[in-house]
């Protein structure tokens, strides 16, 4: 007999497709993939650690929250191994094997971080910044990567050409 400890825990699945996908889900991802999902696009935030495994970042984790309210879907993948640009957006692979398409991603992993840096790339927008930003710094870094991706807030959902 196995023990419930020791059972797997079955995972939800990751969706094969969405208008963006947010690659990293600390304080600038998480807050990022809620104001594209709260302008109404389709958003899936890849997470490197799950609930209770990452580094103790009580606002990261309340944005998730905040954004898995908002309608983001929130899976945690040990590790992202492709962000490929395509004719048509994106193709974001995981090491686990999901697969998810995108007009766009988000590549907001904090890695090397110093200061905030905003880039893009045809369908690819990178930003980053110090470890832990505080959370009106992550606000308008999001709100920078909404519009890029979006254009400006004006309740209209569409994916603005890639400059």
């Amino acid at each position: 007999m196995t023990s419930l400890a020791a059972r797997p825990v079955p995972l939800t699945a990751t969706p094969r497709c969405a208008d963006v996908v947010v690659v990293g889900g600390g304080t600038v991802g998480a807050a990022t993939a809620r104001a594209l999902a709260r302008r109404g696009a389709s958003v899936v935030l890849l997470e490197r650690f799950g609930p209770g495994t990452g580094p103790d970042d009580a606002a990261a984790r309340a944005l998730q929250a905040s954004a898995a309210t908002d309608g983001v879907l929130v899976r945690h993948h040990r590790r992202v191994t492709a962000v490929e640009r395509r004719p048509d957006g994106v193709l974001v692979r995981s090491a686990a094997g999901a697969a998810v398409r995108a007009h766009a991603a988000v590549v907001a992993t904090g890695a090397g971080a110093s200061g905030a840096a905003l880039a893009r790339s045809g369908a690819v927008v990178s930003v980053a910044a110090d470890p832990g930003t505080g959370a009106q710094v992550a606000a308008d870094l999001a709100e920078q990567v909404a519009d890029l991706l979006l254009g400006p807030a004006s309740g209209h959902v569409g994916l603005a050409a890639a400059g």
